[in-house]
């Protein structure tokens, strides 16, 4: 497993990629994302240990990528590390807290309702629903 300081060199390395790829000085995308030059450039030169997910959406945004793109990068790859539901569809959508919540809770009424469903056995043959 790729140790946290690891993943921030990557995806600093990623970062620097992206804006000059993009032809952006430190200064222009930090403008561009609404950010501190300096809390680029620590990014920038894996000073950090980590990143907020509002940071990843804005830069996400002022680079044009899809904000997936940096979290597959900033993010240890596990099931642990993910963000959850909540903060994800406020950084992927910018939806206000209470619609992330009620969004959250539908998820989990699908899932509920799918475990449910799977669980249930056919008395025909025995056999679980698909």
């Amino acid at each position: 497993m790729m140790q946290p300081e690891n993943q921030m060199a990557k995806f600093a390395a990623q970062l620097r990629r992206l804006r000059l790829e993009r032809g952006l000085g430190l200064r222009a995308l930090a403008a561009r994302a609404d950010l501190h030059p300096s809390v680029l450039s620590r990014l920038e030169n894996a000073e950090r240990r980590s990143v907020k997910p509002e940071t990843l959406r804005r830069l996400a945004n002022a680079l044009e990528v899809d904000v997936e793109e940096l979290y597959a990068t900033a993010y240890l790859p596990t099931v642990k590390a993910l963000p959850e539901l909540q903060t994800y569809l406020r950084a992927k959508y910018d939806l206000p807290a209470h619609a992330a919540k009620q969004v959250d809770e539908y998820v989990e009424a699908l899932r509920d309702r799918w475990q449910h469903e799977s669980t249930k056995e056919d008395p025909r043959n025995g056999a679980a629903n698909p």
